[in-house]
């Protein structure tokens, strides 16, 4: 009678602990952090080099919002260098709120709200990356998905 009532407990608190996901370790979600901090600093140091860094650098990765989806590091690249070509047009970039949550051991979602101030608009919205962890241990961003949901005209 006893090892009846075992099983179905036992049974529970597996499937319990499968459905909470795989643990996210101090250090992921530090590391996660810094990469996405990482961003900030230099999209606001005008440094696109070390800005777009933070991205997978083969086809795999995909970015897409309201312009439509770019697909691979090149044309991301390409996209930004031109769009950005330099620090006063790139703007002050800045994450209202961040929320990491890892997906499997190597595989975490990033979520949260943006700001980035322009010389005549100043845009708000959400934002969420996939970030994966490389070979070489770094995490490094493969989807990133960002909506314009507030557009204030700032200047002439």
């Amino acid at each position: 009678m006893t090892q009846t009532r075992i099983f179905p407990l036992g049974l529970l608190i597996a499937v319990l602990l499968l459905a909470a996901g795989p643990a996210m370790s101090d250090s992921d979600e530090t590391d996660i952090e810094a990469v996405l901090r990482g961003l900030e600093v230099d999209w606001n140091a005008g440094d696109m080099s070390a800005y777009l860094a933070a991205y997978v650098r083969n086809e795999d990765l995909r970015m897409l919002s309201s312009a439509g989806i770019i697909e691979g590091w090149e044309e991301l690249d390409a996209e930004f260098r031109k769009h950005f070509p330099d620090e006063p047009r790139m703007g002050d970039f800045k994450m209202m709120s961040l929320d990491v949550r890892m997906l499997t051991e190597d595989v975490a979602i990033a979520s949260g709200t943006f700001e980035h101030v322009f010389a005549k608009e100043t845009i708000r919205g959400p934002f969420s990356h996939v970030l994966k962890r490389q070979p070489d241990g770094r995490w490094r961003i493969e989807l990133e998905h960002v909506s314009r949901t507030e557009v204030v005209r700032t200047g002439d």
